[in-house]
């Protein structure tokens, strides 16, 4: 399977796929983050709370999801 570790480092938000090096994400607008190496985006997403449970990943006209893990 494919997963994408999402980890904080220092002010800067970094998202790792499986067997790939970690690439920096940048903020767009509310939950909306872009790459710079390679066209793709990411959108959390949350629920009624406000909390985390899961993502988007749009990346060559795809738009798998994935649920929160930890």
């Amino acid at each position: 399977g494919f997963s994408i570790t999402v980890t904080l480092e220092g002010a800067q938000l970094k998202g790792q796929g499986t067997g790939q090096p970690a690439f920096d994400l940048f903020a767009e607008k509310k939950d909306w983050f872009f790459l710079k190496v390679v066209e793709a985006k990411i959108e959390f997403l949350r629920d009624k709370d406000g909390k985390v449970t899961g993502m988007v990943l749009y990346q060559g006209g795809m738009e798998p999801r994935g649920v929160k893990i930890k």
